[in-house]
């Protein structure tokens, strides 16, 4: 998987595990901004639904991720 899928929506995710890696990993990066008050905790969840939207994945088959 690269970059460009995320960026540019180039590529084709090869499997639900991918998809399901990249969206941990986006979830926990805005976490991680939180730390560094970048933007607030609360605004998370809603950004993460709409990328998910975005991606076409159905809420009930992701992890959940955050803290």
């Amino acid at each position: 998987m690269d970059l460009d899928f995320l960026v540019f929506g180039n590529a084709k995710v090869s499997n639900e595990g991918d998809l399901n890696q990249i969206i941990i990993g986006v979830s926990n990066a805005l976490y991680e901004s939180c730390d560094f008050d970048l933007m607030k905790k609360e605004h998370v969840p809603y950004i993460m639904r709409k990328i998910e939207r975005e991606l076409g994945v159905i809420p009930s088959t992701k992890e959940k991720t955050g803290s």
